[in-house]
C-alpha cells in the first residue's frame, strides 16, 4: 500500500496500490482499515477491488436516479446490466435505507398523477405501475384511495375529448366509446353508468 487518503467532505477514501488508484466509500475505507505501508495479500486486494466496485455501483445508481424517480426493481434492472446482481441488490437496499428509494410513496404519487392528469382509470394505472416494477402490495396501496372515487367526470371528459358529442343512437359509436374508455382503465359498470347518465342528460336537454 503506497497511499491511503480519506476525503471526509466527499465521504470517500482513496487507496494507492502498486500504482493503481482505488476510490471507495468512507464506510469501506474505515472498515478495510488499511494504512500506507501495509502489505496487501491476494484476499486483501480482492476486498479493495470489491469496495471500489461498490462505489462505482452506487455512483451509477445515483446517476440513474438523477434522471427521475424509479422503483427499486427498475433500478436493480439497470444496475445488473453492468454489475454483479448481489452487489447491485445490496446497493439498492442501501439507497432504500437512506431514503433515496421509497416505492410506496412513489407509486402513490404516480397513481395520483395518472388519475388526475392523464385521466387513467384504476385498471390502466395498475398495469402501468406493475410494468414499472412496483410490488403488488405497493400498487394495491396506491390504488386504494382512487378506487373509492366517483369516476364519472373522468370518464365523461375522456369521452367528450375523444368523440365530441356522442350520438347515443349510433350503436357503432357507442361501442367504440366503450372500448376506448375500457382501454383507459375503467370498469365496465362505471363506463355503462356514465354513458347512461350522459344519454339521459342529452334526452332531457332535447
Amino acid at each position: 500500500m503506497t497511499g491511503a487518503f480519506l476525503d471526509e467532505s466527499a465521504h470517500e477514501g482513496e487507496l494507492l496500490v502498486d500504482g493503481a488508484r482505488y476510490r471507495v466509500t468512507e464506510a469501506d475505507y474505515r472498515s478495510l482499515g488499511f494504512a500506507e505501508g501495509d502489505f496487501l495479500d491476494e484476499s486483501a486486494l480482492e476486498a479493495v477491488c470489491t469496495a471500489a466496485e461498490r462505489l462505482r455501483c452506487i455512483r451509477k445508481a445515483m446517476d440513474c436516479l438523477s434522471y427521475g424517480d424509479m422503483s427499486g426493481k427498475k433500478l436493480l434492472g439497470k444496475l445488473t446490466g453492468r454489475f454483479d446482481r448481489e452487489l447491485a441488490s445490496s446497493v439498492v437496499e442501501l439507497l432504500r435505507a437512506r431514503g433515496y428509494l421509497d416505492d410506496a410513496a412513489l407509486s402513490a404519487r404516480l397513481a395520483e398523477s395518472f388519475y388526475d392528469n392523464k385521466l387513467w382509470g384504476p385498471l390502466r394505472i395498475r398495469s402501468e405501475l406493475s410494468a414499472r416494477g412496483f410490488s403488488p402490495e405497493d400498487v394495491a396501496a396506491a390504488l386504494e384511495p382512487l378506487e373509492a372515487r366517483d369516476h364519472t367526470e373522468n370518464i365523461r371528459t375522456l369521452a367528450e375529448r375523444k368523440f365530441g358529442r356522442l350520438s347515443f343512437d349510433d350503436y357503432a359509436q357507442k361501442s367504440k366509446a366503450f372500448a376506448y374508455l375500457y382501454r383507459c382503465g375503467y370498469e365496465s359498470a362505471d363506463i355503462t353508468d356514465t354513458i347512461s347518465k350522459m344519454e339521459q342528460e342529452e334526452r332531457e336537454w332535447l
